[in-house]
């Protein structure tokens, strides 16, 4: 059993390799396809060959995504598969068969032979010989058909293995008409379910007659979604919890802005999304599942030594009236700020708070940042930065920002999930406008979220 958790840590490995890659490509189109858009169009065609290049690369690594799901799905479940001693049972001596010897040894067998198994003297009366004929039935015809992709990936070296303790065990049953015993009979039958997997997963249509299997858990995958950093803390707080009621789904949270997310919702790209506003009316159509508050703070470099602002210094120092940190009763030194880009939904919390309807316009030496990450370390290089970013437990251990209060209410997440933070804007999990495109497991996301257990995750009791 110790081979097969061996295989299954390395598959798993490499499944969250391409989690990885799938995420900076669904990014990579994400960008690509903004600078398609606002490309003149007689320039527009080498940018769009990339884009092609990006989606056709992205559709060729979910298609391997989801071969190793299924892969790693059935180990799995190898893997959990119970055995229980039995008495011991005699049997007859015989000078080719060791009733104690193990199957699960890769080590202890040689790459199968291109012979082929001869089930025509296995003894079919036998309750533990009917499985291997079906077995090596199935495999018989299947051998021929696997394509030279499996023979010549990593994939190989474990086909050779699972065919040739295939081999052993249906000879095994050939010899003698009683039962394998329990030690034998793991392994075995845990052997022929990866076996014709993996057949199946190679042949791509080959007529195989498939052996009845386990049905698989119709949740389970893994699954990326994009959104904003402002609606991550519900949305992680969320799918931690569904992940540990549903152990086989797994989730992949990238944050990017909420523009891009919109995007990469409505045409596919990723499973899901995660907003910290309201659309707007010019972006593209998502359904909208309520998943609490964002909030938005503002923060400065840990050296200064300011812990509040109210909303008119605010104003005045991202208008350019109040220039200098004197002015609002903290050490002399010029003020730098930073700005998120307009279709932030952490902007969009302050600006809604500091200014109401009215847009504000910055004037040219507020410079815009087009990520929270990138502001942080911008605020954290310039000892008189300020900066706005999003209200989260992260953004308040990290040592390397200093958050600050507004109006005399300092920041915390219990403020913020008692609607006590007035810099704050709803945040939504978004689907596909269409529900025929939403997957199974998301569904059941939003199931869980709208239950009474997610609505307390939301309320952060």
């Amino acid at each position: 059993m110790n081979d097969y958790k061996t295989v299954l840590a390395d598959l798993s490995t490499k499944r969250a390799r391409l989690d990885a890659e799938s995420a900076q490509l669904v990014t990579a189109i994400g960008a690509m396809r903004k600078i398609v858009g606002i490309t003149a169009p007689s320039d527009r065609d080498e940018y769009h060959a990339v884009l092609v290049d990006l989606e056709a690369k992205l559709a060729r690594l979910d298609a391997d995504r989801a071969e190793l799901a299924t892969a790693v799905d059935a180990i799995t479940k190898i893997v959990r598969m119970p055995t229980r001693p039995m008495p011991p049972r005699s049997t007859p001596a015989h000078p080719s068969y060791d009733s104690t010897a193990e199957l699960d040894s890769p080590t202890e067998l040689a790459a199968p032979t291109e012979e082929a198994t001869d089930v025509s003297e296995i003894d079919h009366s036998s309750p533990s010989a009917s499985v291997f004929v079906r077995a090596a039935a199935v495999l018989a015809t299947t051998r021929s058909a696997i394509s030279d992709r499996a023979r010549t990936s990593e994939w190989r070296p474990m086909v050779a293995i699972w065919f040739a303790k295939l081999r052993i065990a249906a000879r095994d049953v050939a010899r003698r008409t009683q039962r394998l015993t329990v030690r034998q009979w793991g392994p075995a039958v845990a052997i022929l379910v990866v076996a014709l997997l993996v057949a199946g997963l190679s042949t791509r249509g080959g007529a195989v007659a498939p052996t009845p299997t386990t049905p698989t858990d119709p949740l389970a995958g893994s699954f990326v979604a994009a959104g904003a950093s402002g609606a991550n803390p519900q949305m992680t707080a969320l799918i931690t919890r569904f992940t540990q009621l549903h152990p086989t789904s797994t989730f992949k949270l990238n944050d990017i802005d909420t523009e891009t997310s919109i995007v990469n919702v409505s045409t596919g790209d990723v499973d899901f999304g995660y907003i910290g506003r309201d659309p707007l009316t010019t972006e593209a159509k998502v359904a909208l599942t309520p998943i609490g508050f964002g909030g938005g703070v503002m923060f400065v470099n840990p050296a200064n030594p300011i812990t509040n602002l109210t909303k008119d210094q605010v104003a005045k120092i991202y208008a350019g009236q109040i220039t200098d940190w004197s002015e609002v009763g903290s050490p002399a030194g010029p003020i730098k700020a930073f700005s998120r880009e307009m279709t932030s939904s952490t902007r969009a919390s302050i600006e809604s708070y500091v200014y109401g309807l009215t847009a504000p316009t910055y004037p040219a030496n507020i410079q815009e940042i087009p990520s929270s990450a990138d502001l942080a370390k911008a605020v954290a290089a310039f000892r008189g930065a300020i900066g706005y970013i999003t209200l989260s437990s992260k953004n308040l251990k990290d040592q390397t920002i200093k958050l600050i209060g507004m109006d005399g209410i300092q920041p915390t997440l219990a403020m913020l999930n008692s609607g006590g933070w007035k810099m704050a804007k709803p945040s939504y999990l978004t689907t596909n406008a269409d529900p025929a495109k939403v997957k199974p497991a998301i569904k059941a996301l939003i199931d869980f979220i709208k239950s009474p257990e997610g609505q307390k995750i939301i309320a952060g009791e």
